[in-house]
């Protein structure tokens, strides 16, 4: 019987959260971290309707997939390239092929993306504090985060490292 009863609240939440228009990532992180958010006021309320509002899950995957087209571009543009050229068409001497440089744009798209997701996180983490670390969703952004950070920060310092150069180059011949 108790279980029976907690199954009745537990579905009962959940068509509670669906029925305020809460976006299914919203939903899902609450049912994890088991969140009332009656507890919740002022901007941390506030920040918690922007993120659990269906349209703003819709807008990250919009954002998530202007992201993957970037990068399908972005390695388009890495694939042209005549080996021994970087993005910026700066070559060693020996090449002769014609190099056509990444759009400027295309290059600094990484970053915007990247504030994108440290925004979203952030929100996530002002409106619930460490318990939203309890959603395999949010571990999953985080790690997404720090990934890019680590590939924003490479690109950013330029590291030219034998392995890097070799594996590159071993991509595109």
């Amino acid at each position: 019987m108790k279980e029976l009863r907690k199954s009745i609240q537990q579905k009962a939440e959940e068509y509670e959260w669906k029925a305020a228009g809460y976006g299914n990532k919203a939903s899902e992180v609450a049912k994890v971290m088991k969140l009332d958010v009656r507890g919740l006021e002022g901007p941390r309320l506030t920040v918690h309707r922007w993120i659990s509002w269906a349209g703003f899950d819709s807008l990250i995957g919009v954002v998530i997939m202007a992201n993957a087209a970037t990068i399908g571009l972005e390695a388009h543009f890495n694939a042209s390239l005549p080996v021994g050229c970087t993005g910026r068409c700066v070559c060693s001497a020996d090449v002769v092929d014609p190099c056509e440089a990444i759009p400027l744009w295309l290059a600094n798209a990484d970053y915007a993306f990247f504030v994108v997701y440290v925004a979203e996180f952030a929100m996530r983490y002002y409106a619930y504090g460490r318990a939203v670390l309890r959603s395999n969703w949010v571990k999953f952004d985080l790690f997404l985060i720090l990934s890019s950070l680590v590939d924003l920060t490479l690109k950013l310092i330029n590291v030219q490292n034998d392995l890097l150069n070799q594996v590159s180059s071993d991509t595109y011949e």
